[in-house]
């Protein structure tokens, strides 16, 4: 596919969920925030196809925006996570210029403590909830915490629970976790029940 196309499915993709937004209006933050999540997963364009954080993520969650470091851009898990904040309509940071900040896992970590939202790793997190791994990615070149990656909590089965992850296996996927995981670092109470 050209860039073309992917900004093109990008833009079908981000008209989707803004026609969400007024049919969950009455919905609690957590339940819009999934329901964004699971639309986008069901709609299976949310890859990269060269493995070089490119196609419709780069598009859809960065407005094309990228960091070229090494010509490969960050991963975009945070700003996957960035992303359905907003078209949940509970932002992460109200300012959205200074979103892009928190497209560095580490630094959303950093946001979340500042916040007071965080909660240690080895809890049953709430479903909405951001959790935060060590050790997979590279998107910790400046911080040095050790935080990898993020997902957004979508299910949760006695010690075990679900993320719908950006950037997992170079695609947007649900990935299952023990609340016992070494590489567990913590969760973000970013919305609300």
């Amino acid at each position: 596919m050209t860039e073309l196309e992917y900004q093109r499915q990008a833009a079908e993709l981000k008209d989707a969920c803004i026609r969400l937004i007024p049919q969950l209006a009455d919905k609690a933050p957590s339940v819009r925030l999934l329901e964004h999540a699971h639309s986008l997963l069901r709609s299976g364009l949310v890859v990269e196809p060269t493995k070089r954080n490119d196609g419709v993520p780069r598009y859809l969650f960065c407005g094309g925006e990228w960091n070229d470091q090494a010509d490969t851009g960050w991963p975009w898990c945070a700003a996957y996570v960035c992303w359905l904040h907003r078209m949940a309509l509970v932002p992460i940071v109200a300012n959205a210029k200074n979103e892009r900040l928190l497209w560095e896992c580490a630094a959303m970590w950093r946001c979340a403590v500042g916040l007071g939202v965080t909660e240690p790793a080895g809890v049953v997190p709430g479903l909405g909830w951001t959790m935060f791994l060590h050790g997979r990615g590279c998107s910790d070149r400046l911080t040095g915490t050790g935080i990898h990656h993020v997902g957004v909590v979508s299910a949760i089965d006695g010690g075990r629970f679900c993320c719908i992850e950006g950037n997992a296996g170079n695609r947007l996927a649900e990935v299952w976790h023990n609340c016992s995981d070494n590489n567990l670092a913590g969760f973000a109470r970013f919305v609300a029940a």
